[in-house]
């Protein structure tokens, strides 16, 4: 078995939730943190966010998000939230054999991916120091490989979900260290997602 095979088989979800647990802000800290969930403030910055992915079935990825605000205020008067649409793009590698058919006699050992979600983005600000997010949306891939047989066994399979929309549901925090920039971690539909999110103007 070759050393790239091997190291497939590593399990990365032990070292990410180990990383979490050294991100996450310990409760005593984030209760010495300034609360500001009731002051309903007013968020109308655009965000770029740069993550990097790591796929439930087996892969990597890398892409950007845009959340643009369509209600600054939020949708619950007493509370500090906001709602913006968020939009993007990523690039995937895929190696897990569960996902993969076969195509017209094409072993598919692995592919890659081309994700373009659209999401309504809930924030909820909870201290200075934590803010948490939920989106729920939509997300079109587009398989591809460089096998031009396979690429097009894939992209035209009618039981390949992946091909076409799927869900696309996200939860998690973002850490805001600076007034511009934030550390972001989520779970989604895909798998879990880690990076960094900018607050650039005003829209």
């Amino acid at each position: 078995m070759s050393t790239a095979r091997r190291t497939r088989g590593i399990p990365a979800w032990a070292l990410v939730g180990l990383f979490m647990i050294q991100a996450v802000p310990s409760p005593a800290a984030a209760a010495s943190d300034d609360v500001i969930v009731k002051q309903n403030d007013e968020h109308r910055t655009l965000d770029v966010g740069v993550l990097f992915h790591a796929i439930w079935f087996g892969g990597v990825g890398t892409g950007l998000r845009v959340g643009i605000p369509v209600a600054p205020r939020g949708f619950i008067p007493k509370i500090n939230d906001q709602v913006k649409i968020e939009i993007g793009g990523s690039f995937q590698h895929w190696w897990s054999w569960r996902v993969h058919p076969r195509c017209d006699g094409h072993a598919v050992d692995h592919f890659f991916r081309l994700g373009l979600p659209v999401l309504l983005r809930w924030d909820f600000f909870i201290t200075k120091l934590v803010t948490v997010e939920t989106g729920l949306g939509v997300e079109i891939g587009v398989p591809f490989h460089p096998d031009p047989d396979v690429a097009d066994c894939l992209r035209r399979r009618p039981d390949y979900v992946y091909g076409w929309a799927t869900l696309a549901i996200q939860f998690g925090i973002l850490l805001n260290f600076h007034e511009r920039v934030s550390m972001r971690m989520q779970f989604s539909h895909s798998g879990f997602d880690i990076g960094v999110e900018f607050r650039l103007g005003k829209v």
